[in-house]
């Protein structure tokens, strides 16, 4: 296991092919990792449930799914807005620089 250090996914845990160093790229995230492994334990044991209560178990797992498909939207819109913000400060602090440096300007060579 290990933990993702990108500033897309930070802190993120994720699962990597072994032979990473050999030129293989496959991973997978560990909260996708645990869903699709669910998942598939789901295809093959919800036949042995018995009463029914498979279907109940598969509709509990699918609204799951489909409540951390809306969690990762989410914080895909919050870090899209995140990136926003920071654009709007770096550009403020670039303008409240230029505005010190024009002032120091006039000051020390408006006085002649």
């Amino acid at each position: 296991m290990h933990t993702s250090t990108t500033t897309d996914n930070p802190g993120r845990r994720f699962i990597r092919c072994p032979l990473w160093r050999d030129g293989c790229n496959f991973f997978q995230w560990e909260d996708d990792f645990a869903r699709n492994l669910l998942y598939f334990h789901l295809k093959h044991i919800k036949p042995q449930i018995p009463g029914g209560m498979g279907d109940v178990v598969e509709a509990a797992v699918e609204a799951k799914h489909v409540e951390d498909d809306g969690q990762n939207k989410k914080i895909t819109r919050l870090r899209t807005k995140l990136e926003d913000e920071r654009k709007k400060s770096h550009f403020l602090l670039v303008c409240l620089v230029l505005s010190i440096g024009v002032l120091f300007g006039l000051i020390l060579f408006g006085k002649n």
